[in-house]
């Protein structure tokens, strides 16, 4: 195996183990994480989506911390959150309590989602990982979208 091969191999597989790291047991230092290597616009880039979103029942895949659940929520968007980690549940729970807002969180994968069919106009995912290209994932929100 040549250099560039193994070097692209530890990186992809650092990346790997960071991401789950920072998903799962280190979710607390997520939103210090993305201020940081965004120069303090990860919310802005999360919020631009907000025009778009003009659905009555909204699911949010890989909902995260919170952030735009809260925002959708505070518009009073029926909006709906998937996520596959336990710990960013538990964040974006509490965002949603102290913010005296419902919360209608759902721990699961996207490629199995628990929604019975054709229940969402709309479906978003702000940057979603590589579940999102899974044809499992795509699947599965074909299913749960209603037409038109």
């Amino acid at each position: 195996m040549n250099k560039p091969n193994l070097l692209i191999r530890f990186l992809s597989f650092f990346m790997q183990v960071f991401f789950d790291l920072l998903y799962h047991q280190m979710a607390w230092t997520y939103d210090l994480v993305a201020a940081t290597v965004s120069l303090g616009r990860w919310n802005d880039w999360v919020y631009c989506i907000l025009p778009d979103l003009t659905g009555s029942n909204i699911l949010e895949l890989g909902h995260g911390p919170g952030h735009l659940q809260k925002s959708m929520k505070r518009a009073d968007t029926h909006v709906f959150g998937l996520d596959q980690s336990r710990q960013m549940g538990r964040i974006a729970s509490r965002r949603l309590r102290r913010a005296g807002l419902p919360v209608s969180l759902v721990n699961g994968v996207a490629q199995s989602q628990p929604f019975p069919a054709q229940t969402f106009q709309q479906v978003v995912a702000t940057f979603p990982s590589e579940y999102i290209v899974d044809p499992l994932t795509l699947a599965e929100i074909y299913r749960i979208l209603a037409p038109g």
